[in-house]
């Protein structure tokens, strides 16, 4: 590529200007092949994009006399080498077509703008002809001159002759419509893609049966065919698909054994569909052998395939346009003969028209203008003014009655837009569609608004009569859904009013198919669960139910399919896994393959309330033990008393005698002393009982708290030995008195002490310890405290243990501490338990000190 020119420094007579033009050709002479190398590079890179081209690319001079650079693909297009056009640089404008040439040379001075763009034919050597788009545009210097043009020049050979096809098969078809149509572009096809067999076949309604409409077999139309597309490939185009098969049919559909009795390898199927997107029929070409030009087929049958369907869906219409009519006339012909066998008085149409009409429950009218019009050929302004000539010259009396007048006689010869419930913009638009020929029928829906307020829907059909091509009049029919629309409303408020009911209710319901997957539920439902209603939807109820419940889901469905209903109750799992108790109804209805209606109840809190009450009522049946217990131990230190008081008094009596005898150092009296402590003793136990167990009025009297205790813990010094526990007294030495009745103070210190020996239970026998302590609190009171080293009581707990029946043992009351509270709360006084975190428990009462100088403190 020529670079710029160099500048040769001038020549001056000085020494100092002859040196300073010196260095201004040097920094010329540098910057120039700093430009050189930088330009070579990016002219390789250009070269060599050029050369991957399937377009040429070429540079030249502006007179086209040489040739700077022509891409690779000028050998492919042209059919010469590149070397030829090296020595005769006019060696491409000789290789195109003798009728383009002088068309060529006329447009290349405008190449020197940028608007040189021709087509021409390129003739190769072997006589073939390549069509070639050439562009170009030029290129200028550093000084801003156009020094040299490049162009591209492209092969369209392919649209071209693409372009020629579809010529001429518009040019075979465009003039007909129909069958004639058909015939003329399959015609065509074959002649152009050189196929033997092309046709246009439509279902026949018996399975994959089809029928030619059109077919042409080696360039002749012929007569119908019938065959089974079944394994074939028209199946696959009868169900939509495009198939194009070229050379290899036979492999691809080996079943079909057709093709192999025919010879056929290439295949051409395009569905032809409706506008609805139907597939109405097929469009098949057929070969023996390879198709020549693939890519022309596949856009010759893209594009005729729309154009076939267009005429069938136009046909179609027509067909069914024409059956519309004909049934419409013989509905009015056997109208027509109905009445004239009624009425021989009638004896115009217009008369049996009338009867007609006049007994139906549907409105009837007919409109006419000032004389026949011509259809088709009316503008907007002028269908318009036709439109307001048109009068009502035939109704019945029902649309009378339908816009307030009283006979068809007032109706009649009234201008159309005076009919509110004919004339609506939905009616204007189709008349005017009417008028201007785009079609024969319409039905459309008109909603009036009568005097009552009352909204009324009318259904009409409108149908123009034609005789030649010009309209003589409009027939019209107009039939009332108002009941129709207003009971389908009253269903749709019904549906609302059911799922409001459902949505609100306050049991939780649940729809299920036969397999036990949700298909709807309510918000009481999923507010039970946990589960929104989205992810309710996706699964089955088996999924909330316990797993131990879950193989009886079927079955449970099987049950309620079978008896039409079903009762139970069930544990559900909710969402965060905890499990509750529901009461479920559910009702079979044999919808969709079978549904189940479940009605579920939380009844939880029920049976939890249940359970209270079965374990308050064992807990009173304890209580009637003890009771009986009580009485019965009351009946046994009765009759203990009097033998112990027996053994007591002849123990004492035998004392004496050897006490008289001298014997006051002997074994025997020791042992008789010892035998009468100890029947005593026993007595006075026994009575201890007695007292505790016996119904008594409380007897509040003056005693000493430390005896209390004392005497207390004598009754279950013995049970505290068989369980392993040491008591320790920390008793105040005051020994301050109290008011109160002893039997209740002992029953609350026995209870606390009883209730520390089974706390400890599972504590080391050698750090089994309860502490019981009295002292005076200088408030005028006197406390006692019980303390063990057992567990201790939970935080959770502190409060709840004096709560009537709770209890964390399973063969306890729960009634131990609310009772021993109660007492203490009688005497004045409080019962609390005192936190020792980690050290046990440690219950304390006080009680009012009671002092004989303040027989009353408190």
């Amino acid at each position: 590529m020529p670079g710029p020119s160099r500048m040769a420094p001038e020549t001056t007579t000085t020494d100092e200007l002859s040196l300073l033009s010196a260095r201004v050709a040097e920094f010329e002479a540098e910057k120039e092949a700093w430009h050189e190398r930088a330009g070579s590079s990016f002219e390789a890179d250009i070269r060599e994009l050029a050369e991957q081209m399937r377009a040429v690319l070429w540079i030249s001079s502006v007179n086209n006399q040489v040739k700077f650079y022509v891409g690779r693909a000028y050998e492919r297009i042209w059919g010469r080498s590149r070397d030829e056009l090296a020595v005769n640089p006019s060696d491409w404008l000789d290789a195109i077509h003798p009728d383009d040439r002088a068309r060529v040379e006329d447009a290349r001075p405008s190449q020197v703008t940028g608007k040189y763009d021709v087509e021409f034919r390129v003739l190769h050597p072997d006589g073939s002809i390549r069509w070639v788009r050439d562009r170009a545009f030029p290129l200028t210097n550093a000084r801003g001159e156009v020094d040299r043009i490049a162009g591209i020049a492209e092969d369209i050979t392919e649209r071209k002759r693409a372009q020629e096809v579809l010529e001429t098969v518009v040019a075979g078809v465009s003039a007909k419509t129909g069958e004639a149509f058909l015939e003329s572009l399959i015609t065509h096809i074959a002649d152009v893609l050189a196929c033997d067999w092309v046709m246009i076949c439509l279902p026949t309604g018996e399975g994959l049966m089809l029928r030619t409409v059109a077919c042409c077999q080696e360039g002749r139309i012929v007569d119908e065919l019938v065959y089974d597309s079944r394994q074939a490939p028209c199946e696959h185009a009868l169900g939509g698909a495009f198939v194009f098969c070229s050379g290899d049919v036979q492999s691809r559909y080996p079943e079909d054994t057709d093709l192999v009795e025919m010879g056929i390898e290439s295949y051409i199927g395009a569905p032809l569909k409706s506008p609805s997107g139907e597939v109405m029929a097929i469009l098949v070409a057929l070969k023996r052998g390879p198709l020549d030009d693939p890519g022309l087929a596949r856009s010759l049958f893209n594009l005729f395939s729309d154009r076939a369907a267009a005429e069938l869906a136009r046909t179609r219409a027509e067909e069914a346009l024409r059956r519309t009519n004909e049934h419409l006339e013989a509905r009015v012909a056997e109208r027509t003969a109905d009445l004239e066998t009624t009425n021989a008085l009638l004896k115009t149409s217009e008369e049996r028209y009338r009867v007609f009409i006049e007994q139906s429950s549907d409105g009837f009218w007919c409109i006419e203008g000032d004389g026949p019009i011509r259809v088709g050929r009316l503008g907007d302004d002028a269908a318009r003014a036709v439109l307001d000539s048109l009068r009502i010259v035939e109704c019945n009396d029902v649309l009378a009655s339908r816009i307030g007048q009283a006979s068809a006689r007032d109706v009649l010869g009234l201008p159309i837009s005076d009919v509110p419930t004919v004339w609506q913009g939905e009616a204007e638009r189709h008349l005017l569609e009417l008028l201007r020929g785009k079609r024969r029928t319409a039905e459309f829906e008109t909603l009036v608004t009568d005097e009552n307020g009352r909204h009324r829907v009318f259904q009409n059909k409108i149908v123009g009569i034609l005789e030649g091509l010009e309209l003589v009049r409009v027939w019209g029919t107009q039939i009332e859904l108002t009941d129709l629309r207003e009971e389908e409303q009253a269903r749709r408020n019904i549906e609302i009013q059911n799922e409001a009911i459902i949505q609100s209710a306050l049991d939780g319901i649940a729809i299920l198919d036969m397999q036990g997957n949700f298909l709807e539920v309510n918000a009481a439902y999923t507010d039970a669960t946990g589960y929104s209603r989205v992810e309710l939807l996706q699964m089955n109820v088996a999924d909330l139910n316990a797993e131990d419940q879950v193989g009886d889901i079927r079955h449970h469905l099987e049950l309620t399919r079978r008896d039409g209903s079903w009762r139970s109750e069930s544990t559900t799992r909710r969402k965060d896994g905890s499990l509750f108790e529901v009461e479920i109804s559910a009702r079979y209805r044999d919808l969709d393959g079978g549904r189940v209606f479940c009605f579920v109840r939380d009844v939880s809190v029920r049976m939890r309330a249940e359970a209270r009450e079965r374990q308050h009522l064992a807990e009173l049946a304890h209580v009637d033990r003890l009771r009986t217990a009580g009485e019965l131990a009351s009946s046994f230190a009765h009759e203990l008393n009097q033998p112990l008081a027996a053994i007591v008094s002849y123990t004492k009596g035998c004392e004496r005698r050897m006490r008289a005898r001298g014997d006051a150092d002997s074994e025997e009296l020791h042992a008789l002393e010892q035998a009468a402590a100890q029947a005593e003793r026993a007595g006075a136990t026994i009575r201890s009982i007695r007292n505790f167990v016996s119904k008594r009025d409380q007897q509040k009297l003056p005693c000493s708290m430390n005896q209390v205790i004392q005497e207390a813990i004598q009754l279950v010094r013995n049970e505290a030995k068989q369980k392993g526990v040491v008591i320790q007294l920390e008793l105040t030495e005051s020994d301050d008195g109290v008011l109160g009745d002893v039997i209740q103070i002992e029953q609350v210190v026995l209870n606390l002490a009883r209730n520390s020996f089974e706390a400890m239970a599972e504590t080391d026998a050698a750090d089994r310890v309860v502490t019981i302590r009295s002292r005076g609190s200088g408030s005028g009171m006197v406390e006692v405290a019980v303390c063990d080293t057992g567990p201790g009581v939970p935080p959770d707990q502190a409060q709840e243990v004096f709560e009537p029946f709770f209890t964390t043992k399973s063969d306890g009351m729960g009634m131990g501490l609310s009772i021993s509270s109660s007492i203490i709360e009688a005497h004045g006084g409080r019962l609390w338990l005192s936190p020792r975190p980690g050290r046990g428990a440690c219950f304390q009462f006080s009680i009012p000190a009671y002092s004989a100088e303040r027989p009353h403190a408190h």
